[in-house]
Formats: structure tokens, C-alpha cells, sequence
């Protein structure tokens, strides 16, 4: 099992994978990772960046998001 801080450093290594190793969250944006037993969302919101834990396993709905499409 790993802790809350190891969980943050293995998201945003996950962040830096897809978007490089210089990128940053800019305000607004925010990102989810999967764990086996919980969800970490990471946020910045105004330059604060926030770490959000939900336990369990997320909900999986099959339908696409308008917001994202194009």
C-alpha cells in the first residue's frame, strides 16, 4: 500500500508522461487518476493546487460529454 504523499508524486509523474516533464496545470484545469481503491483528482484553482481523495471505485457510465466533443 502506498501513502497520500506517494500517491501524489506517482499522479503527477503519470501528468508529466502524457504532457511532459515541464507541464503544469493551468488555473481551472484538473486531472483524475485510478487507483485500486480510490480516485485522486488534482485541481488548480487560482494558482492553489488542490488534492482531492474519493474513495472506492468511480462509476462507470457509458455516454460521452457534450462539453468535450470536437
Amino acid at each position: 500500500m502506498i501513502d497520500i504523499g506517494q500517491a501524489i508524486k506517482m499522479a503527477a509523474a503519470e501528468y508529466k508522461k502524457e504532457f511532459g516533464q515541464e507541464a503544469q496545470l493551468k488555473n481551472g484545469e484538473a486531472f483524475a487518476s485510478l487507483f485500486n481503491n480510490g480516485v485522486l483528482v488534482v485541481s488548480n484553482n487560482n494558482g492553489k493546487i488542490g488534492f482531492h481523495f474519493i474513495g472506492g471505485e468511480p462509476y462507470k457510465i457509458d455516454a460521452e460529454l457534450d462539453i468535450y466533443e470536437g
